[in-house]
This record gives C-alpha cells, structure tokens and sequence, in this order.
C-alpha cells in the first residue's frame, strides 16, 4: 500500500521498501467480534486489504481466462469459494481462546461473501460468485468424485496455513455422494503460517540480544533469514540431505565470526537444533 492505494499483491510485495506498506495476516481480523492485541489492523483496514487482494485475484484470473479460451466474454463464470476449517480451541497458543469466533457461523460467512462481492466478482452478468464448502469438505468431494466406489476408504489432509486437518473418510454412497467419517483430527495448529510465526519469534528473540551488532534494522533482518534460509528448510524438510541434527541460518548483517552460544549463534549462524 501507498497512500491507501494497493501497488502489488501476492509476490509482487516487496516489504524490503519502506516508503510501501505491507499489510498480512489479518484474516482473523475480518470477523467484526474479534478483539485482536494492540496494535492489530481495524475490521474496516482488514476487509479493505481484503476486497483489494480479492479484486487483484479476479483482474488476474479473468486475465488469464481470456487469453485461454475463445469468445470468452460469452460464457458463463462460476467463482466457487470455500471457508477455512479453523475452531477457535486450534489458535490459542497464539491469542486467546474467548477471541476467536468459528468459521461456521452463518452470520461471519455471509460478510465474506459480501465483501466477495464488493471486490468485484460476480459483477458481470455472466459471473456468479458464492461459497459452498469448507476447505476440508471440498477435498472431500472432489476425491469423491474422482472414482472412488462404495466402501472404499480414503484420507483427506487439509495442510493450510494456520492448522492442518485430517480426516479418514468412507463411502457410503457414490451416487449420493454420501461419505462415513471414521477418524478425523480438526485443526491441529501446525500449519505453515504458524511454523514461521514461531521461528520468526525465535530468531527475533535471539538476534536481539545481538542488535547492537547488526548492520540494520532487526526487523527488516529476521525478514531476510525467515525469507532466504529458513524458507528453503522448511520446504526441503524430510527430504534428503535435510535430516540433519540441527540447521544454520546464515545472519550476513552480522560481522564475521560472531559467536554467542546464550543465543545460540555460532559463526555468525543462527544454529536450530530439530
């Protein structure tokens, strides 16, 4: 953002420029209950960030439409939007429990699809755009409908950005479309946005004992290793090569040969031991 007007979305965002403003994590924010920590964007900045990242999608799908398929302007456009399967219990390491409103409730869906709209989809007579499912229920269904047969068993993971759901599923009825839940673990708090919250007050908490040192702003520095090094390892974990006892996070901000084993630094690397 600059001047309140949107100069780039998605990886188009560089928060490296300080004369733009780079806005994320706000999705909680969206629900007019929550009460997040000082400091935390309004539910108004929330739902305009959202209507601008929203309407960027839209511009740059139909782009994309257009450019794909002949007379395109003449066919008709579904835009099908689900909701996320967090419960209020999978976030509270992160804020309080009493804070958090669930995704299931009628009244918070029906502002999302309202701000759907707003953004711009479903404004051409030939769009419609409407939310059906949760996220965990639309990988159900799409699984359903790839052959699966009648007493055949399957498992859905859900590994998004906040949580990570699993659900051991049977088939009662292909033709119904008609699904037996056996096992299902909902909203463990293990999804990546989360692992890099965490990491990211952890190398926060242990540069900070070094600031004095670095060769700039700390938080623009944990930006640089949460984004260059630590992004790879997260990526390649359990991958080969990458079972190792512990990881290094080069710091270049810091002089050369730094230690400080109380911050767990050696050579001028953050050490993170699995």
């Amino acid at each position: 953002m600059q001047n309140d007007n949107l100069e780039g979305w998605g990886f188009s965002c560089n928060p490296e420029n300080d004369s733009q403003e780079t806005n994320h994590y706000f999705k909680l924010n969206l629900d007019p209950i929550y009460k997040g920590p000082a400091g935390d964007p309004s539910h108004a900045e929330a739902c305009k960030w959202f209507r601008d990242y929203l309407a960027s999608i839209r511009e740059h799908t139909l782009k994309f439409l257009k450019a794909s398929f002949v007379q395109f302007e003449r066919k008709r456009v579904e835009f099908v939007f689900s909701v996320p399967t967090v419960s209020s219990s999978s976030l509270n390491h992160i804020v309080s429990a009493n804070m958090l409103k669930t995704w299931r409730d009628p009244r918070l869906i029906k502002r999302i699809e309202e701000q759907i709209g707003a953004s711009g989809f479903g404004r051409n007579p030939n769009e419609r755009a409407h939310i059906t499912l949760t996220e965990a229920e639309a990988a159900a269904v799409y699984a359903l409908k790839s052959g699966m047969t009648e007493g055949e068993t399957f498992v859905v993971c859900d590994a998004g950005g906040g949580t990570s759901d699993v659900n051991v599923l049977k088939v009662k009825s292909a033709r119904l479309m008609e699904l037996e839940a056996l096992s299902f673990t909902e909203g463990r708090a293990v999804g990546s946005t989360v692992i890099d919250f965490k990491v990211r007050l952890l190398i926060e908490r242990r540069l900070k004992r070094l600031e004095r040192f670095l060769d700039g702003d700390l938080e623009l520095v944990v930006d640089r290793v949460m984004r260059n090094s630590f992004q790879s390892y997260k990526c390649n974990f359990g991958a080969e090569g990458y079972n190792v006892p512990k990881y290094t996070l080069p710091v270049p901000e810091l002089p050369q040969g730094t230690n400080d084993p109380e911050a767990g630094i050696e050579d001028s690397k953050i050490v993170i031991t699995r």
